[in-house]
């Protein structure tokens, strides 16, 4: 039964409370779990990376690292928002997810301005399309500096 009730304590908040009793499983697997001591395996919650611990403040490389991301990306626009994303994928200050995002707004906005490149090497006016390529090339890597700039504040 502390089987059981460690489970619904766990899921309690995730789901309804049928979609919860439904994956409980037939009481045969659960007796036969009990009687090893453990909870079953279809039962257990995947470990959750964790946070950085509350009150922390950031460190120099969190500030650096959205410093390439922003200001960076208009000195050396492919460079430097490598570098900062390369630290912050290091750092525990954001969650994966922000992580993914921000590289996600990086390299696409250096796909685009590529294909803006492609469009002023083959247009017999380049201006235009190559203006167009630094503003994405820049923009992009900017958005995601922005994006993480909240991770800065110290965790409460």
């Amino acid at each position: 039964m502390a089987t059981v009730a460690d489970y619904i304590a766990l899921r309690r908040a995730d789901n309804e409370p049928h979609q919860v009793v439904g994956r409980l499983g037939p009481p045969e697997a659960l007796a036969a779990a009990a009687q090893r001591g453990a909870i079953p395996p279809h039962l257990r919650r995947p470990a959750a990376a964790a946070p950085p611990p509350v009150g922390e403040a950031p460190g120099a490389s969190d500030y650096a690292a959205v410093g390439l991301l922003t200001a960076g990306a208009f000195m050396l626009p492919v460079l430097s928002p490598l570098a900062g994303l390369l630290i912050a994928t290091g750092s525990p200050r954001w969650t994966p997810v922000q992580k993914a995002a921000a590289w996600v707004l990086t390299a696409g906005s250096v796909g685009c301005s590529l294909l803006f490149l492609l469009i002023a090497a083959a247009s017999a006016a380049p201006a235009i399309p190559l203006a167009m390529a630094l503003v994405t090339l820049v923009a992009g890597s900017f958005i995601a500096g922005l994006s993480l700039l909240p991770g800065l504040s110290p965790r409460r």
